[in-house]
């Protein structure tokens, strides 16, 4: 992941981007829980950006495991540490996802949520393959936005489309559970999927949307005035008689166990 790529958004990231539904984590746990006693094994996760999946780690699995947040940006790495309680006991280092910094067979879950579209991906799970224990769970995590049913998500496709540099909408259409079931070490991926929505102001629909890089390379292109002008522009269009954004999400969770050895 190029460490700059969200550099002075950390803030705004931690505020804006959406949470994950809790309990398509807990799909993990039992597998999770197969590669050694609860609160033994390490719980990893990769690209941590501001944390708000590292923080998810700690509640679906509780007090007892040790976590860490990997996160290569100096900038997300300072706000995730901000934005993380103490007494979550959740520690941040830097690093790249393709060299952890982390010892061989030390870890029982890594984890790439929102990030994998950033990684040399054949060498990440590599290196998830090097740092898990025997069954150890290696599982990637993604919000996507619901663009084909039209509205607001679909004009931001179109928005980002026009203006933002070799950007598609299916720049993070690739088989994930193929790739997990055909890396080196690992048995056959699962999968699931959680559908909902998020209803934001039209000021917060545009504020999540500069969260985004690829918002930011438009604004090099147009001039961040005409970006917020036409964000603003499609959150009025879409927003309902409550002045809500409505935006659809689906949530997808891939993950596969590493061979007993």
């Amino acid at each position: 992941m190029s460490e700059l790529a969200f550099e002075g958004l950390a803030e705004e990231y931690e505020r804006w981007r959406p949470r994950y539904p809790p309990e398509i984590l807990r799909a993990l746990v039992a597998d999770v829980d197969g590669a050694g006693p609860r609160g033994d094994g390490l719980l990893v996760d990769v690209g941590a950006g501001s944390g708000i999946s590292t923080r998810l780690v700690r509640d679906v699995f509780g007090g007892g495991p040790p976590i860490i947040g990997i996160e290569s940006g100096a900038d997300m790495l300072r706000n995730a540490w901000a934005a993380t309680p103490y007494d979550a006991m959740i520690e941040y280092r830097t690093g790249e996802a393709e060299r952890l910094p982390l010892g061989s067979d030390s870890a029982v879950l890594v984890l790439a949520a929102q990030a994998i579209q950033w990684f040399d991906r054949a060498a990440f799970l590599a290196e998830a393959a090097r740092v898990l224990r025997p069954r150890g769970v290696v599982a990637l995590l993604q919000n996507d936005r619901q663009w084909a049913v039209g509205g607001a998500a679909a004009s931001l496709e179109d928005f980002l489309e026009r203006h933002s540099p070799g950007y598609s909408r299916h720049y993070r259409s690739f088989d994930l559970t193929q790739e997990l079931s055909t890396a080196p070490g690992f048995g056959a991926a699962r999968s699931v999927n959680v559908r909902w929505t998020r209803a934001l102001s039209q000021r917060g629909f545009v504020a999540m949307a500069l969260t985004s890089s690829k918002t930011r390379a438009a604004g090099r292109v147009i001039g961040i005035d005409a970006v917020h002008e036409q964000l603003t522009a499609i959150a009025r269009a879409a927003a309902s008689c409550d002045g809500k954004v409505v935006i659809p999400y689906v949530t997808r969770l891939h993950w596969a166990c590493l061979d007993a050895g």
